[in-house]
């Protein structure tokens, strides 16, 4: 079999959208009369539980990665173990469906006759459309087939089933997005690419960095920046990074500016250029330089004239 395991976070999309919209689907058809409710609902289990079956095939192809990465490992084995549940759950829901399915098309087919008819009154043989199981209640004395009686109830117990289904996949879900954003479990390491896993590195860095800013740690995040600077050289917006922990973390704005005069940053990314402008306004203000600073907001001003942060800054400089 095919490896799955770059394809899990695909194929857990078709099982979460086809589950959870399905069961609203399958509940609103008990009190609505459409006619594309149940078969609607009913392909979006198909979808789903099958869909539920790759999803738990293609994570145990993937999760080794993830579980040997260090303090993942319990709640990789517990995603694991309610995926499992989920694909049985629905596995069971989706036969409850096709068994109702086929009880109703069996009463259907199925020779009955309301109470006070006789065998006569139909010369074909078939059962007229108005007395069929789906239009006899209790009320009007009709006799209906056991086999509508089971599709009914069987009906009722995959509802049930299915809603109770959704909370296991709830969980599974939530457990799935803990291991990707809370440990990073999988990421950078599917598609094989180890570029992948180098901006996985610079990320780490960079979050923590602002962490120990934040935090007060200015030599721990000087650090970080230092690391990033030194394995992404080339990249213009680490060197940002490390001009701004220059002014930040180190409390040196000269040498700040002396950076900002020597860095090269590409001409059309005006996102990059707004960054080092604003860094240029904050190293004059650490220098008590407020003409200097207030100059050096006016080019920005000048480049970008709707920006709120200019304006902002415009009126921390001028107190106005």
């Amino acid at each position: 079999m095919p490896e799955l395991g770059p394809l899990h976070p695909i194929i857990v999309h078709f099982v979460i959208a086809g589950l959870f919209i399905g069961l609203p689907l399958y509940w609103l058809a008990f009190v609505r009369r459409w006619s594309f409710l149940r078969p609607s609902a009913t392909i979006l289990l198909v979808v789903g539980a099958v869909a539920a079956f790759a999803a738990v095939e293609s994570g145990e192809d993937a999760h080794g990665p993830a579980e040997r990465m260090p303090g993942a490992r319990e709640i990789v084995e517990h995603h694991q173990e309610l995926g499992e549940q989920t694909r049985s759950i629905f596995a069971g829901v989706l036969v409850l469906e096709l068994l109702s399915l086929a009880f109703a098309r069996k009463a259907r087919q199925s020779p009955w006759l309301p109470s006070g008819s006789s065998s006569g009154s139909s010369p074909s043989g078939s059962v007229p459309d108005d007395a069929r199981p789906e239009s006899v209640n209790a009320a009007g004395g009709g006799r209906e087939s056991p086999w509508g009686r089971w599709s009914r109830t069987l009906r009722v117990v995959t509802a049930l089933t299915w809603l109770v289904g959704t909370f296991s996949l709830y969980e599974t879900a939530e457990h799935g997005g803990d291991i990707v954003y809370a440990y990073a479990g999988g990421v950078g390491v599917r598609s094989g690419d180890t570029g992948d896993v180098a901006r996985l590195l610079l990320a780490g860095l960079y979050q923590q960095s602002l962490v120990d800013r934040e935090e007060g740690r200015g030599s721990d995040a000087g650090r970080l920046v230092e690391e990033m600077r030194r394995r992404f050289p080339d990249d213009p917006a680490v060197l940002l990074l490390a001009i701004e922990s220059t002014l930040r973390d180190r409390r040196d704005p000269r040498a700040a500016l002396t950076a900002l005069d020597s860095v090269s940053l590409p001409e059309g990314d005006r996102r990059l250029r707004f960054r080092a402008g604003m860094l240029r306004v904050d190293a004059y203000q650490e220098l008590a330089m407020p003409d200097s600073a207030r100059a050096a907001l006016d080019v920005l001003a000048r480049d970008f004239p709707t920006s709120a942060a200019v304006a902002r800054k415009r009126t921390e400089l001028t107190g106005s």
